[in-house]
């Protein structure tokens, strides 16, 4: 009998983690439109109700990160509401619900790897796995078009999605040992599905990525600069690989490639929205028919100056406290959301989660850290 209870308390131990793993894969499954609900959100709400109904309930381990979330939601809130009944659109309140939903996961996968001795371990397998099936389901979900999406809605969101998995895979196989084999198999087909998108900005991004997690090797950077290259002089009557350089030749010389292209022009035309925040969305306010495609540009020109802080303070701080280490995986994905709006995307808050676990030495530095191989 007490076996038997003893092997029922570490199932349900592992459920929440077990959920968490099937949202991960599932996440890239796009079957309805994009801001909507997702089949992988089922999982993730199954995984939060379970939580709060256990008898250890969600714990909180980094308060003040959680507080600076909780300060920019009723920032969003507030800023949101007054906009709505201001131009009587609901449209106006969805980032309310994009940000509960994210602030769940991150706490969530906070309260798994603080209370699972294996969670990070699974979590690396589970972005290795998810990667691996989008891979393999390329003959059923490629489409004969210049620019691929596979399962998501539009290839910006693959290419993102391709940045943030090789993110969370770089972060994690600094503590958790990896094969070799795996780490380079896993390298060379997220670069496939990020080139497979086209996006100039995931391309780049996710190339500044490996460089930076490269710079203390220098001989393993310089190996992978010239198969980079290597490539590009070898395989350009590949089609998609050719695509891939022509788009790259092709970057800052679209008619998007630019400020205004992205959005930002806004902030300086209607500066009266900007200071004190505009909501989101209502967007014929400003005769456009698209967002700032930029984090940043968003935050500032949504909900002001206040809103923008808020958000960096939480960097600042993983600065400040755990060290230059914690904010490396930020800098591509910071990158990439100079042209795309990137902080409602789920694995972004994922990721800022397990940067919010770190526990190196606070003095601990890029130089001092080594990927490790069994």
């Amino acid at each position: 009998m007490e076996k038997k209870n003893i092997s029922q308390s570490k199932n349900t131990e592992n459920f929440p983690l077990f959920i968490l793993t099937i949202y991960i894969i599932l996440k890239p499954f796009y079957l309805f439109p994009s801001g909507g609900m997702q089949i992988a959100d089922i999982f993730l709400i199954v995984l939060f109700f379970s939580l709060i109904v256990s008898v250890k309930g969600i714990k909180i381990y980094d308060w003040a990160t959680v507080l600076l979330l909780l300060l920019l939601f009723m920032t969003i809130t507030i800023v949101s509401g007054l906009w709505t009944l201001i131009t009587e659109d609901l449209r106006v309140l969805l980032p309310i619900l994009f940000l509960l939903f994210n602030l769940i996961l991150f706490l969530c996968v906070s309260h798994i790897v603080n209370t699972h001795p294996s969670a990070k371990k699974t979590i690396l397998w589970a972005i290795i796995g998810s990667v691996l099936l989008q891979f393999i389901l390329i003959p059923i979900s490629s489409t004969p078009t210049f620019r691929q999406s596979l399962f998501f809605n539009n290839p910006n969101q693959l290419g993102y999605w391709s940045v943030l998995c090789a993110t969370i895979f770089l972060f994690l196989v600094q503590e958790e040992k990896l094969n070799k084999y795996i780490y380079i198999m896993f390298t060379g087909v997220v670069m496939i599905l990020a080139g497979l998108s086209l996006s100039k900005a995931a391309i780049v991004s996710i190339f500044l990525l490996y460089f930076i997690y490269y710079s203390n090797r220098p001989i393993v950077g310089i190996l992978f600069l010239i198969s980079i290259i290597g490539t590009f002089l070898f395989a350009g009557e590949i089609e998609q690989v050719s695509n891939v350089v022509d788009r790259l030749a092709d970057l800052g010389s679209a008619g998007d490639d630019n400020a205004s292209g992205r959005g930002y022009n806004r902030i300086w035309e209607w500066p009266e929205y900007a200071w004190l925040g505009n909501g989101e969305g209502a967007l014929e306010r400003f005769g456009e028919d698209h967002e700032i495609h930029s984090t940043m540009g968003t935050l500032f020109f949504s909900y002001g100056p206040i809103g923008l802080f808020i958000f960096l303070a939480i960097f600042i701080r993983f600065l400040a406290v755990k060290g230059f280490t914690s904010v490396i995986p930020f800098i591509p994905i910071f990158a990439y959301s100079l042209t795309h709006q990137g902080y409602r995307f789920s694995l972004f808050w994922l990721l800022l989660s397990l940067v919010s676990t770190y526990k190196y030495n606070q003095t601990s530095n890029t130089a001092e850290q080594r990927l490790k191989f069994n």
